[in-house]
């Protein structure tokens, strides 16, 4: 099993609220709340504390799990799965 890094580097601007992410070391969770420059709210998943990062820092998606009754592994959060599969339109 691989238990390297799992996330994908991407700018806060593409994440959505929900998302966890990290940044320097520190675990964060993406608010809806946003200032009028762009800045997002971001919670601390460490110590609780807020800060507003800005849109275009780069960060590593991190998603949360889980476990139910039975111990099964499950996100906190669901994410989609888009295909880049070619379409052929002929």
């Amino acid at each position: 099993m691989n238990y390297g890094k799992i996330g994908k580097m991407k700018y806060i601007e593409e994440l959505e609220h929900g998302d966890c992410f990290s940044h320097n070391n520190q675990k964060y969770l993406l608010t809806a709340d946003f200032k009028s420059s762009g800045d997002r709210l971001c919670y601390n998943l460490i110590n609780g504390s807020s800060s507003w990062m800005k849109s275009n820092s780069m960060v590593d998606v991190c998603p949360i799990y889980t476990l139910d009754d039975n111990n099964n592994i499950s996100p906190v959060k669901q994410t989609k799965n888009v295909s880049h599969q070619t379409q052929n339109l002929s």
